[in-house]
């Protein structure tokens, strides 16, 4: 239905005292955010390219045999070829939501996150345009129809309806009859209007600013395989075992536990929550009992009970899930929660550029725009400038890396206590690992992948006899991580036996280190462990005081040292005293197979209470 200008104009004005805050808010945000129209790819976003191929036609065939890899745009590149693209990322956690997906199976083994600057236009779907369509305010009164809008913007709108209590459907981009009442409910109560293009917009916008206001972001739990939209901003963790994770709200109204049990346990739960609900509340709960999984919720006065256990096909353990909230906001909360919760991975909330939900948001802003100017006493709430773009939720951050090295065949790895301190989980080379024997004053740790030594893998041995003076030395590490992202190996010489303030359990060489390489082993010409890199000096603080800039002048940890550290925690170790010389080239290969990248994940202090970041998929860099 197309409305006439009049009727435009009047529609405009009843709705531009809230939905022009709402809209500036988003378009304020967006631009902060630096995805400007006419960009293919969010600047603080990189596209997953599975394959490139040089012609549309072989591009098309592998999209066409390659369907699980959910191959959603081909762009045409600067170099002439053709990139076959699934989806898009948050840069952060980009490297280590790619290894998950690589070690699934999900994606090939040589995909890589892309910033998309050198993608020259999309050539499928033919649709994929690069602006936002271009609308007037008439088309904006047309009647709302979903079939414009792709699984992302529709996720979306569905979030936005699920925060203002309209919503308690799925998370899953179809836009069916539930979506659609949703939207209906919001847009007659809203604005006394059945659902229009204008009325989506404005639905988006507002979503933006309740998203936004909450630090909502995308959560997921390694352990438990589940994941959920968080509000970051309103939770703190009371419990996380690693088998259990209790999140609170701050405000108390609402709280979220997740947890493995066995079958059993898992339908016994169920059974007591469905008895206590039937003799307490008058309405009968909702339940759902198949294979798959069970469902039971209740509510009564100002309390509302939701549990979900997923079971496990065979395994005998159930992924459960409990929510329960407290009051209207609470409540509202809870929605979105649970319509995001999802077994496995999920795309995180956007709203693509380039999309019809776009264009509605500009058109909506350029209409409200003319209404001013035409309106001279019309008024518009001001914008608050700020120096940068509000802080977002990380989920892959606070996090650090360092460097270690296998020392035995237990898949024991040697690296700094500083690399590890203070971390509530840590990963090595992308798998779990626990942390074992620890010594703050020698900077040493000890930390057993859980899954072993790695098949590729082969451990380094401890030198018997001490290093000497002016010894050649060969350093490797991931110095870094997050820039290079690669094995970075440096040769050097011992160019003192102690270190600062003739400290003897350390030893000074030349050979070039960055932040990341602490951990990292120190080899002798034969291979053999003669030390662990910690630290470097800081050259600017020396030019400071001394006039001078240093050089080269990092530090070890002595291997005799490393050696006495290990054995007197009871963990294996290798010895050798070979005395056959190897070449730099064959140094380099020993220490690919033995130099692992370690990553902690850090609990996170706010508000006075800490929200522990599980790392997703293995994740985070530092």
């Amino acid at each position: 239905m197309i409305f006439s200008d009049e009727r435009v104009h009047d529609q405009l004005e009843r709705c531009s005292g809230v939905g022009m805050r709402f809209l500036l808010f988003f378009c304020f945000l967006f631009s902060l955010a630096g995805t400007a129209f006419g960009q293919y790819v969010p600047t603080d976003r990189c596209a997953v390219v599975v394959a490139s191929r040089p012609t549309l036609a072989e591009a098309q065939q592998y999209r066409a045999i390659n369907t699980s890899y959910r191959i959603s745009a081909i762009y045409l590149t600067q170099n002439g070829w053709y990139a076959l693209v699934a989806d898009t990322l948050p840069k952060d956690g980009a490297p280590d939501l790619l290894t998950w997906r690589k070690a699934k199976g999900l994606i090939p083994k040589d995909s890589f996150c892309s910033s998309g600057k050198g993608f020259v236009e999309p050539v499928w779907p033919t649709d994929l345009r690069k602006d936002p369509p271009l609308l007037d305010a008439n088309s904006l009164f047309a009647e709302f129809d979903a079939r414009r809008l792709s699984i992302a913007e529709k996720r979306f709108l569905q979030a936005a309806l699920a925060l203002a209590g309209d919503y308690d459907g799925r998370l899953d981009g179809q836009w069916g009859q539930i979506s659609q009442s949703a939207f209906e409910r919001w847009s007659v109560r809203e604005y006394k209007e059945l659902p229009s293009n204008l009325h989506a917009a404005l639905l988006a916008a507002t979503g933006s600013e309740m998203l936004e206001a909450g630090g909502w972001g995308l959560y997921y739990d390694p352990d438990l395989r589940v994941s959920m939209q968080l509000p970051f901003d309103l939770v703190h963790a009371a419990e996380d075992s690693g088998i259990t994770l209790k999140l609170e709200a701050n405000d108390g109204s609402f709280d979220v536990m997740l947890t493995s049990m066995s079958n059993a346990s898992a339908m016994d739960v169920h059974h007591k929550l469905q008895a206590a609900a039937a003799k307490n509340f008058r309405e009968p709960p909702y339940v759902v009992r198949n294979d798959g999984f069970w469902v039971t919720s209740f509510s009564g006065a100002d309390i509302w009970v939701y549990q979900r256990s997923d079971f496990g096909g065979g395994s005998g353990f159930a992924r459960a899930a409990l929510f329960t909230s407290q009051g209207e906001s609470g409540h509202r909360i809870a929605n979105l929660l649970i319509a995001s919760y999802q077994l496995d991975p999920q795309a995180d909330l956007t709203i693509p550029p380039g999309g019809a939900l776009m264009g509605y948001l500009q058109a909506t802003l350029d209409a409200l725009s003319d209404v001013r100017e035409s309106d001279p006493d019309q008024t518009v709430p001001p914008v608050v400038e700020a120096s940068r773009a509000p802080d977002k939720p990380d989920l892959l951050s606070p996090k650090a890396s360092g460097s270690g090295f296998y020392i035995n065949d237990a898949g024991s790895v040697m690296t700094n206590e500083h690399v590890v301190a203070g971390c509530s989980r840590l990963a090595v080379d992308g798998t779990p690992a626990r942390l074992g024997a620890t010594d703050e004053q020698f900077d040493l740790a000890v930390v057993t992948v859980e899954a072993g030594l790695p098949a590729s893998a082969a451990p380094l041995a401890f030198a018997v006899k001490p290093v000497r003076l002016n010894s050649d030395v060969t350093v490797a590490g991931y110095p870094l991580n997050g820039l290079l992202d690669a094995l970075n190996v440096t040769r050097g010489s011992v160019s003192a036996l102690k270190g600062m303030d003739n400290d003897a359990t350390r030893l000074q060489i030349t050979a070039p280190v960055q932040a990341g390489n602490s951990g990292g082993p120190i080899v002798d010409s034969h291979g053999q462990i003669v030390g662990v890199v910690v630290s470097k000096m800081n050259s600017l603080y020396v030019a400071d005081i001394r006039g001078d800039l240093p050089q080269n002048v990092n530090f070890g940890v002595r291997g005799s040292i490393a050696r006495i550290f290990a054995e007197a925690n009871g963990i294996e170790i290798k010895q050798s005293d070979a005395d056959i010389v190897l070449a730099p080239e064959d140094l380099a290969e020993l220490l690919a197979a033995a130099t692992v990248l370690i990553e902690c994940y850090r609990a996170r202090p706010f508000r006075n209470k800490l929200l522990i970041f599980p790392p997703r998929f293995p994740m985070l860099r530092g």
